[in-house]
């Protein structure tokens, strides 16, 4: 499992593996949580999978202020 946990997996494959909008939602904002998004990679990062993801224009924005707002509390 560990071994699982610390490989990379490649943005498209993430993405190929995801089809309907809910679980492409709940990755995207599984890596909001995961990840610090005022680091300029891992916004790069949001970006990228965000595209793969194919999400509706303002739903990455939505996402993530779910994110920042559920750590807050």
């Amino acid at each position: 499992i560990f071994d699982c946990l610390r490989r990379e997996i490649p943005i498209s494959e993430l993405a190929a593996s995801v089809s309907s909008l809910e679980h492409k939602s709940e990755v995207y904002l599984a890596s909001c949580l995961a990840i610090d998004v005022d680091h300029p990679g891992e916004r790069a990062y949001l970006s990228q999978l965000s595209e793969a993801l194919m999400l509706p224009p303002g739903l990455p924005e939505h996402l993530e202020r779910q994110a920042r707002e559920g750590m807050t509390e």
